[in-house]
């Protein structure tokens, strides 16, 4: 049986039933019954219908391997827990790169004044603006 090559609806949804069965779309294209992956993507690329289906699909994926991680936890033995933690670390980077804002790390700066204190700030004059920018401006023009 040849690979389908033909876009219809009902291989767009059976695509993403496989997806949202927790496998990864290389690992659906190696089945003899489903289209090569440079086929899906040019899909994706052509059917914006698809697109969104095949996006949701892949949310509903990532939503099984975060469930996923809390099973594994709780199935880990004395003999077996190295494996369940890099199952663990596994899914959870990918899940860091797949949906960075909701699995990511959260990264946030602060930035304070002397001390940890409030950022003073003072307002400039009209005349000590123009002066400021005219020294920017003469240094610009020497190149420095």
């Amino acid at each position: 049986m040849a690979r389908p090559t033909d876009y219809t609806p009902e291989m767009a949804t059976e695509i993403c039933k496989r997806i949202m069965d927790n496998r990864s779309l290389r690992n659906v294209c190696e089945d003899p019954d489903m289209p090569a992956r440079s086929t899906v993507f040019l899909w994706l690329n052509e059917h914006d219908a698809f697109s969104d289906q095949y996006a949701r699909a892949c949310q509903i994926r990532q939503e099984i391997k975060f469930d996923e991680i809390e099973d594994l936890a709780a199935m880990a033995s004395p003999e077996d827990y190295q494996v369940k933690k890099l199952q663990i670390d596994t899914r959870k980077w990918v899940l860091s790169k797949e949906a960075p804002k909701k699995y990511g790390d959260k990264i946030s700066q602060e930035i304070s004044g002397k001390d940890g204190g409030p950022i003073e700030t003072k307002e400039l004059s009209d005349n000590e603006v123009a002066r400021r920018m005219a020294f920017l401006l003469t240094k610009a023009a020497k190149g420095k």
